[in-house]
């Protein structure tokens, strides 16, 4: 079929639209079914730009199922990228929506990843959706400023039955949650809860950093200072919390009156993290 197809491609120069854009599709629906899936996509594609108004539809599923079963996270986005912007409404199969999501946030397109993972989740219905799924998204909401979704995924994670270290991480997730909204008794207490499981593992320290930043909030400087220094020593390589804890200390040090001190952790900072920005500011830096 397809040798039959292309050959009339090639040696019909003076075909109708319609038939071209037919050719093109069934030569790259046979490359589909043959798993060609990079073969497939140039003549999908000029399919339906040759007729929009019949092949948006067919060549659309054609793309974003080419790309998921090849794994092209690249040409997935882009396809439904494509389809969502001529039908926002287009349902697509939740484990090709949240595959995508996790792929967005481990590339770091953290707003991105949030978008796909939303339409692959329902709060309504949350079994449908694998927990690690859920891990994910409570931290890409926090990472990308959405805290009032935040602390609804991550509540949902804590009614979930899971493993000491992931019932403390999302107690993690709460409490970053809480601190963006700037509820600080409420983000003290689901660190509090946190640090009660007593499970080993990033998260740890994770929740002395947020507990620190309410104490800078509050101007408490050497109740932050120690639990910044209590932290650091947990995740030395940890390129999203160190740099956290690495500037409270500045933070708590430089408003407490301590220059040295101050001075020591900003220049560790720079030279461990020459490209970070603090999410938290306390004053003028």
């Amino acid at each position: 079929m397809i040798t039959r197809y292309r050959r009339t491609l090639t040696e019909f120069q003076d075909l109708p639209i319609d038939t071209i854009a037919n050719a093109n599709y069934w030569v790259g629906w046979g490359y589909y079914k043959l798993e060609k899936f990079n073969e497939a996509s140039p003549y999908l594609r000029k399919a339906r730009e040759l007729v929009p108004e019949f092949y948006s539809q067919p060549v659309g599923d054609l793309l974003i199922l080419s790309s998921f079963n090849s794994r092209d996270k690249i040409a997935l986005y882009s396809a439904l990228e494509e389809v969502y912007a001529q039908a926002p409404a287009k349902k697509i199969p939740q484990n090709i929506l949240s595959w995508l999501g996790v792929q967005l946030f481990h590339d770091g397109q953290i707003e991105e990843s949030v978008n796909y993972l939303e339409k692959a989740t329902s709060l309504e219905d949350p079994k449908r959706t694998e927990i690690g799924i859920w891990r994910i998204l409570s931290k890409a909401q926090n990472r990308s400023g959405h805290f009032s979704a935040a602390q609804k995924t991550s509540l949902l994670l804590l009614k979930q039955k899971q493993e000491p270290r992931w019932q403390a991480d999302a107690y993690l997730d709460l409490a970053e949650a809480r601190l963006g909204l700037k509820l600080y008794p409420e983000t003290l207490e689901a660190v509090a809860k946190g640090l009660a499981i007593n499970a080993p593992g990033a998260h740890v320290a994770g929740l002395y950093i947020v507990s620190a930043e309410v104490a800078l909030l509050q101007d408490r400087w050497r109740e932050a200072l120690e639990e910044f220094r209590t932290a650091i020593p947990m995740i030395p390589d940890d390129p999203l919390l160190q740099p956290r804890a690495l500037h409270g200390v500045y933070l708590a040090a430089r408003n407490d009156g301590n220059e040295i001190l101050a001075a020591k952790y900003q220049a560790k900072l720079k030279s461990s993290f020459p490209n970070w920005k603090p999410p938290l500011k306390i004053g003028t830096e």
